[in-house]
């Protein structure tokens, strides 16, 4: 596996990981389940960031990611 195909690999775990805590503040009914997803929500998008710069300082082809 190349550093580009981890790094893809990796934003697309975030991706995933985000949409489904996204859906879950969206659907809870309970406050403080709100706020814990919401607080993983944040860490993984600065992670997610994170590897999207890292992505592109590695040279590694089209950016499709640009979104953010």
């Amino acid at each position: 596996m190349t550093e580009c195909e981890f790094i893809q690999r990796t934003m697309n775990k975030l991706g995933s990981r985000m949409s489904i805590l996204r859906l879950r503040i969206a659907s809870a009914d309970d406050p403080a389940v709100q706020d814990a997803a919401s607080e993983q929500l944040r860490s993984d998008t600065d992670d997610y960031r994170l590897a999207k710069k890292q992505y592109e300082r590695s040279d590694c082809g089209d950016d499709r990611w640009s979104r953010d």
